[in-house]
């Protein structure tokens, strides 16, 4: 991987295998931060996340989806429930996850993109918003 300009993250994969945000080979990344024990979340997942992800996926679209609860089992089961097919990583230190510093998340669910190496200014605030930006990222 290039210079990135975004404070990368490395955390535990659902199978225990550190992942690197900065290692991830897509042309867009969402960097998704949510909570398995949130029902509302949960639901975000399978009605909003998986859709646009089926969608974009193949043009270069990835999801670096980081929980912020400690307890890994239950995050772990949620996954596997969900079958969610995107990147899923949990440190295991809930809202004191480095992570969650580092990017100032103050509620969630709570998303950004970063494209080409960059962080992108907004913040993702819609379903619509973001196939908009996805559309033209992913020319």
């Amino acid at each position: 991987a290039g210079e990135c300009n975004f404070p990368d993250l490395n955390m535990p994969d659902i199978s225990g295998k550190m992942k690197s945000l900065g290692s991830v080979d897509a042309k867009v990344i969402m960097l998704h931060f949510w909570s398995s024990s949130d029902a509302a979340n949960k639901m975000f997942n399978i009605e909003k996340l998986l859709p646009i992800y089926n969608d974009y996926h193949s043009r270069g679209f990835e999801i670096y989806s980081v929980c912020v609860d400690p307890d890994k089992a239950a995050w772990g089961s949620v996954v596997t429930a969900q079958k969610l097919p995107w990147i899923n990583v949990n440190d295991g230190l809930g809202t004191a996850s480095p992570a969650v510093s580092l990017y100032n998340v103050g509620g969630l669910p709570t998303s950004f993109l970063i494209a080409g190496g960059d962080m992108l200014p907004d913040v993702v605030e819609s379903e619509a918003g973001l196939r908009k930006k996805l559309n033209s990222l992913l020319k």
